[in-house]
């Protein structure tokens, strides 16, 4: 798997199929007088269903890039993580925020401190608007990021996958058994149960558990014969049956089976699926694609909210591609070469300590010996 400045070429194609299936998903609201006729007849629908491709994308790539930072220094610098995602994912939402302020307004002070501080997901519905409602996804991914290190280091070789496995597998089983019996409602009912982080948590855990089982040799070569193209066209669709009959007992396996279809074409990058989610087009699209997502909501309002003139077709759309490139090139992509110099400054003064503090204890181990 080809890893470069921090991303690997076939999971950008993967976040442009990602991205692609939201913005179709809401573009397409805009042409649907009420809620109720949009979801009891449009196919689009099933884009929602991209977010959850953005969850396994974001557990697997990010564990594979810690297991291959600590095997190319021994260890992992927690700090440098924190200031890659800071200067990753701060300063493009803060400016979507400001601007969204600008043009629409917010519904509530609530509604911009929970999405300027990543709670978006527990806001209740009649605190915010759907200008910030895409936010919640952003903070499942911002609770993900401050845990997972701290896991990530907890779980050790020894675990592996074994242990975030039964994490994720102790997640799913929550989300069905709050479902089936309430335990949250006295004090959760009015959060969208799709939005919290401790019923989602599970797609972003079995990407983790998918890069465990990829960066160990032995079961790398066994997911290599194993995945064969009829068995990746098996898993697409079954994943299009689990999206279309969606059930709680869907949800379990959906979770698991995405993270699959992508080490399938990370594993074998000389399929014609794999060499065409790594087209420059696709590649480039992907690397636009947290602008994208973030720009989009501004944009694509559902009909039965009276969108205004520029939230109409197709001038919507091409506002969309704009902000978002503008704000790829003016703020995400120089913000994040930023976090990774000082990331890689943070981790070279704490080396050259930990030097210092051992060079004593080595001096002082010698004159005893």
């Amino acid at each position: 798997m080809e890893v470069r400045q921090g991303r690997i070429p076939t999971l950008d194609g993967w976040r442009t199929l990602a991205i692609g299936l939201v913005i179709w998903h809401h573009a397409m609201m805009g042409f649907f007088p009420t809620e109720t006729s949009y979801y009891d007849t449009s196919f689009s629908r099933l884009g929602a269903f991209g977010v959850d491709l953005f969850f396994a994308i974001s557990g697997l790539l990010i564990t594979l890039l810690l297991l291959e930072e600590r095997d190319r220094n021994g260890s992992v610098s927690v700090g440098g993580f924190y200031i890659r995602r800071a200067f990753r994912i701060l300063p493009p939402c803060f400016l979507y925020l400001g601007g969204a302020a600008l043009v629409t307004g917010l519904a509530s002070r609530w509604e911009l401190l929970s999405s300027m501080f990543f709670f978006r997901n527990y806001l209740p519905q009649n605190l915010g608007s759907m200008v910030t409602g895409h936010l919640w996804s952003l903070a499942v991914e911002e609770h993900f990021y401050l845990l997972w290190p701290a896991l990530f280091l907890a779980v050790g070789v020894k675990y592996k996958a074994r242990g975030v496995g039964w994490m994720a597998i102790v997640c799913g089983l929550w989300r069905i058994a709050d479902a089936q019996n309430h335990f949250t409602d006295s004090w959760l009912g009015s959060v969208p149960t799709h939005f919290r982080t401790d019923l989602r948590l599970d797609a972003l855990m079995w990407g983790c558990v998918t890069a465990f089982l990829l960066h160990d040799q032995r079961t790398r070569e066994q997911l290599i014969r194993g995945l064969k193209p009829k068995w990746f066209a098996l898993m697409c669709a079954i994943a299009v049956v689990g999206m279309v009959l969606y059930s709680q007992l869907a949800s379990l396996w959906l979770a698991m089976l995405f993270p699959l279809m992508l080490s399938a074409t990370l594993l074998h990058p000389q399929w014609t699926v794999s060499r065409w989610l790594e087209h420059p087009v696709m590649r480039f699209l992907g690397r636009m694609s947290y602008s994208l997502y973030l720009w989009q909501q501004l944009f694509l309002t559902a009909g039965w909210e009276h969108p205004r003139a520029f939230q109409l077709f197709p001038w919507n759309l091409m506002l969309v591609f704009c902000c978002a490139f503008a704000s790829y090139r003016l703020v995400e992509r120089p913000c994040m070469n930023l976090g990774r110099r000082l990331s890689e400054r943070w981790r070279d003064a704490h080396a050259k300590r930990a030097e210092s503090l051992a060079a004593p204890q080595d001096r002082a181990f010698s004159t005893l010996q």
